[in-house]
């Protein structure tokens, strides 16, 4: 089956690497407009990028954690390519470090939960309004399958992850009427660049043990399943979580959990 997104414009946050820039050139490969969005310049080379392709791209520097950043960004991707059909909330962020509940600063907190879940608010929010007066929209949350299972040591990013289902459900249940879809990706061990740091005997034990398909997901992986669930063929999938983990979700998340608690 081959998918067009044709006409269609679609936004990616957290987009100037690793998953973010994959979604983004899957998305301009099946021909939709790509908004790219990133609080580092470096989202200015995934636009150049997607550029060489012959599609059509537009960068905007934003921190999606504050409101007006958002609000400015979306402005301008929708002054050069249009309304707004198609969004990806992508961008999440870590401590950097391993933190217990005990050790768990409160701006360590408010920082992962105004960028994981508050940058994908004020996202939801900024398109809803055009997705409501065209009749069509896709929003994807990039979630993980920590915000399902916990994460040791990673208490903020688990619950930002698993408020990212509820903001997903909340749409489909105000906005189905719409003909607007909203689904949430749970993603294992993907091989993005922050998971090529990990010690190679970790991620060896972990495929080892639990992931039935026995090996990390490729970000392609990612952008494949966001491509789908954007076009018209996925019209009817909304409010569904999907595991894109290899199987490992049919474990239980002991190992993963303590181990590997980020896969962005």
């Amino acid at each position: 089956m081959e998918i067009s997104l044709s006409g269609k414009v679609a936004v990616v946050t957290g987009a100037a690497t690793g998953i973010g820039k994959a979604i983004a050139l899957g998305l301009a490969r099946a021909d939709a407009r790509v908004g790219v969005i990133d609080i580092s310049d470096k989202v200015v080379s995934t636009k150049e990028e997607i550029e060489r392709m012959g599609k059509q791209s537009v960068a905007a520097v934003s921190d999606v954690a504050k409101e007006h950043d958002v609000e400015a960004g979306i402005a301008q991707i929708k002054s050069k390519l249009g309304p707004i059909a198609i969004l990806v909330n992508n961008a999440g962020i870590t401590s950097g470090a391993p933190r217990s509940i005990l050790k768990m600063t409160g701006d360590e907190w408010d920082r992962q939960m105004a960028v994981n879940l508050g940058g994908a608010f004020y996202c939801t929010r900024a398109v809803l309004a055009d997705m409501v007066e065209t009749k069509w929209g896709r929003i994807i949350m990039i979630s993980s399958v920590v915000g399902v299972g916990g994460a040791h040591k990673g208490v903020a990013y688990s619950c930002s992850k698993i408020g990212m289902s509820g903001l997903a459900n909340t749409v489909t249940l105000e906005y189905s009427k719409h003909g607007i879809t909203c689904n949430t990706l749970l993603c294992g061990l993907i091989g993005s660049p922050n998971v090529a740091t990990l010690p190679e005997e970790m991620k060896k034990e972990y495929v080892t043990k639990r992931v039935p398909a026995a090996k990390i997901g490729d970000m392609e992986d990612v952008a494949n399943a966001v491509v789908f669930l954007a076009s018209e063929e996925a019209k009817y999938i909304t409010g569904a979580d999907l595991y894109v983990d290899g199987g490992a979700h049919l474990f239980t998340f002991s190992f993963a959990a303590k181990h590997l608690s980020f896969s962005e």
